[in-house]
């Protein structure tokens, strides 16, 4: 996937030079967020071993629903695939074999 440009210019106020300290600290913040975002949309990450609890992150929604990370394990074996995820603080499987 193209990396888009996520470079933003901070605004400079030219009479308060602590809101422009603070404008530089919020851009730099949302580029951080913007290039999380679109380092993990639409992708899956595929491992070789399987993650621990710790590896995978869970967030709770406003809705009360649940959004993690996935991880699928290629162990090699054209007909065993795994997928791994994290529900209620819990390492979750789900096996193709």
């Amino acid at each position: 996937m193209k990396l888009p440009d996520l470079q933003i210019r901070s605004p400079q106020f030219q009479l308060d030079g602590e809101a422009t300290r603070q404008m530089a600290a919020y851009t730099a913040k949302l580029e951080e967020i913007l290039l999380d975002i679109y380092q993990k949309l639409g992708t899956v990450t595929v491992v070789s071993s399987a993650p621990t609890i710790n590896e995978l992150q869970e967030t709770g929604l406003s809705s009360g629903k649940i959004r993690s990370d996935i991880v699928i394990l290629d162990n090699g074996v054209q007909s065993d695939r795994k997928i791994y995820y994290r529900y209620q603080g819990n390492l979750r499987l789900i096996d193709s074999a």
